[in-house]
């Protein structure tokens, strides 16, 4: 029993059941209509029975008592699913093992979306609620009895596969919900009677037919018209949903499985008309093609807009022309895909109508498509002022199928020098200028090779000749002289200026370490070199500021040198210690005018003296900051002894780079050096401890163990700088 069918296959023998009961009994019993969905085109009181006709339409699907006479063809019927039962019958197509009541042999087999014939169909035919439908075609033949020639439809349901042999339905589900076997999810569901054909909205439908249409079997007696975009929409879902397959109407098989109720013992059969089918003949044409061209292969797309489309190659191998048969009649369109160089037309048109046992012919021509190349010479690199050009230029183009031309480019009225060469038959041609003298070639693209496309004359690829002025270079070399011993305070660039009589006035700026640099490409001639003074240096040209470039590579140039003479003064301060608020001028302990303090330490600790140069008279603003002085106080080894550690270091960060050039510590218990008279000194050479000075005169330092505090200490030093 097929579950989700038997409440509908029930309703009828119930119904058939009650009727019988009411006409033994002779009583009057009202009895509930059919479904709302059910649509009968069986015979009707008052039809005539030899032409009587019914349609009904749901979902774009279309259903009519099949009348030859009025439909879009006919022809014989060709049976691909029958089925046999008593009461109840159902089953699908398949070349596998057949279930249900499907009855096996030449009636049920396989068959793909592209077997199945395009129908229409038009009612209400010249009245304002005329309409024609359309799609693939499906019939039934029943072989039902009479006087019970009725039979109800109340499965038709369409599946997708990419196999032949599909078998193992289990319809337990709803829809597209119904299941193959459980190793099978390949399927895709495409519609079906009781459900929106493409969507999830459940619609119970029955249908009723009667076998009085066309008695006898062999002749359909509905025919069934289903919008195509159903198929496709299920076929482009299956290629997206099942990896590695890519169907095509051809390869894309449809199931049918149906159900049918108060059918007796006769047979029914689904099938499609069986339609007599054409052939269409493709020739392609060649033209304007250089001899020795070898021809390209050309891919020809042919459709009929019903799902049928294949690409079809025409090459040599086939002498340029493919017939394709057994196509069913209908008009199809020939689609040559683009082929590079060439021009595509159709003789006769690019639709055909091909008929049922004839042979249609459509003719592809393709032009040989030639394009033109524009040589551009440009002069490049001479100086000013400058006319003693050539007359013209000469040089040669070879190309594809033997194309070996010499061209000659002279200026137009403008002063212009182009020239055109062509029609040529597209490829790579190369191009080469004969020398001329003075002068040097450069081709862009470089190696003088392009590619000409197929175009008109203005759409021509261009390719540039330049020729360039035989340059020269010149060369600047800077050099230093003068410098003391050690000085590396060199500025970062050297500025001026290069003048020639053509005009040529450019900047030059040359870096260290090198100090040189090459200019050019140069025009010959005489140029003269200015640079930018340096403070502090005195600039000369020991060979002149002037000199002849002539042509030649960069490795002939020619040199200029620079040289910068040092002119600046050594200078030199005496700087002291400072401690704001504790340290005293040392002309408070002894008789001098000189400047300078000395400061007394009592505890353990960091002190950070700053360190001032030319202070005099001990005023700050006199003087100024070089650096500081950082003295470290520790404990030493005993009670009341310290260790101290003096550190000078100069600011880096200053207008003028400064280095210490002397320094003298004084630490004792006095606030200077006691002489033997009992009076103190200021003299340098009594200080009593010399700071190691570091090589860059950045620092200098000291470390003594064991001072007895407290203690005072005087903090000297000289710096220096260039100025």
């Amino acid at each position: 029993m097929y579950w989700h069918k038997i409440l509908k296959l029930k309703y009828n023998r119930i119904f058939a059941i009650l009727m019988s009961l009411v006409l033994m009994m002779g009583t009057t019993v009202s009895f509930a209509a059919l479904p709302e969905n059910t649509y009968d085109l069986s015979y009707q009181d008052g039809d005539d029975p030899d032409t009587f006709y019914h349609w009904a339409e749901f979902d774009g699907v279309f259903w009519e008592v099949n009348r030859p006479e009025g439909s879009a063809g006919t022809g014989v019927f060709d049976s691909f699913l029958r089925i046999q039962g008593n009461g109840e019958e159902a089953g699908y197509n398949t070349n596998g093992p057949v279930e249900f009541d499907t009855k096996t042999g030449t009636w049920t087999r396989a068959i793909t979306m592209s077997e199945i014939p395009y129908g229409t169909a038009t009612v209400n035919e010249g009245s304002p609620n005329e309409m024609t439908y359309s799609g693939f075609e499906f019939m039934i033949d029943i072989n039902e009895t009479t006087p019970k020639s009725i039979m109800n439809v109340d499965e038709y349901q369409f599946w997708l596969t990419g196999d032949p042999n599909l078998t193992g339905y289990l319809p337990t589900g709803v829809g597209p919900d119904t299941q193959w076997n459980s190793e099978n999810e390949e399927p895709v569901w495409i519609g079906e009677i009781d459900w929106d054909f493409g969507e999830e909205v459940s619609i119970d439908r029955q249908l009723i037919m009667d076998y009085l249409v066309n008695s006898g079997s062999g002749a359909a007696d509905y025919r069934v018209l289903i919008p195509e975009h159903y198929f496709f929409d299920a076929l482009e879902k299956y290629n997206d949903r099942v990896e590695f397959e890519d169907l095509t109407p051809e390869t894309a098989y449809l199931v049918l499985y149906v159900e049918h109720s108060e059918s007796d013992a006769g047979f029914e059969e689904w099938g499609v008309r069986v339609v007599e089918k054409g052939a269409l003949t493709i020739t392609k044409n060649f033209s304007g093609y250089p001899m020795g061209y070898v021809l390209p292969e050309v891919i020809v797309n042919v459709s009929n807009g019903m799902g049928y489309s294949q690409d079809v190659p025409l090459n040599m191998g086939n002498g340029w022309t493919a017939t394709l048969s057994g196509l069913m009649p209908g008009t199809y369109t020939v689609t040559e895909y683009d082929v590079e160089g060439w021009t595509t037309s159709y003789p006769l048109g690019s639709s055909v109508e091909v008929m049922a046992d004839m042979t249609a012919n459509i003719e592809i021509d393709n032009d040989f498509e030639e394009g033109y190349l524009k040589l551009i010479k440009t002069w490049s690199g001479e100086p000013e002022g400058f006319d003693d050009y050539p007359d013209s230029v000469t040089g040669t183009i070879t190309g594809p199928y033997g194309y070996d031309e010499t061209f000659s480019i002279t200026p137009d009225e403008f002063g212009v020098w182009e020239e055109i060469i062509g029609p040529l038959p597209p490829g790579d041609y190369t191009v080469s200028e004969d020398d001329v003298e003075g002068w040097s070639t450069t081709l862009i693209p470089a190696d003088g090779v392009i590619e000409v496309l197929a175009g008109e004359e203005s759409e021509a690829v261009s390719l540039s000749i330049i020729n360039d002025f035989d340059l020269g270079y010149l060369k600047l070399i800077k050099t230093w002289s003068g410098e003391p011993e050690g000085f590396d305070d060199y500025p970062d660039s050297v500025t001026g200026t290069i003048t020639s009589p053509y005009g040529y006035d450019e900047d030059f700026e040359l870096f260290g370490p090198d100090w040189e640099d090459t200019f050019g490409p140069l025009p010959p001639g005489t140029y003269t070199v200015s640079e930018v003074s340096i403070e502090g240096w005195t600039t000369s040209y020991p060979y002149g500021s002037s000199i002849e470039v002539v042509a030649g590579t960069e490795e002939d140039a020619v040199e200029i040198e620079i040289n910068n003479d040092y002119n600046m003064i050594l200078m030199d301060e005496t700087a002291w210690g400072y401690l704001p608020g504790e340290s005293d001028a040392i002309w408070d302990y002894v008789k001098t005018n000189n400047w300078g303090w000395t400061t007394e330490i009592t505890e353990i600790g960091t002190y950070e003296f700053d360190l001032y140069a030319a202070a005099g008279q001990n005023i700050l603003s006199n003087g100024f900051k070089v650096g500081i002085v950082e003295v470290e106080v520790a404990e030493g080894s005993e009670e009341g002894m310290f260790d101290v550690e003096v550190t000078y270091i100069i600011d880096e960060d200053l207008d003028y780079d400064y280095w210490l050039d002397e320094a003298h510590v004084w630490i004792g218990d006095t606030p200077l050096p006691m002489m033997k008279n009992g009076k103190m000194t200021n003299a340098l050479g009594q200080f009593n401890y010399d700071p190691h000075i570091s090589s860059d005169g950045l620092e200098a330092n000291v470390f003594i163990e064991d001072v007895q505090g407290p203690f005072w200490i005087a903090l000297h030093s000289v710096v220096q700088w260039w100025e």
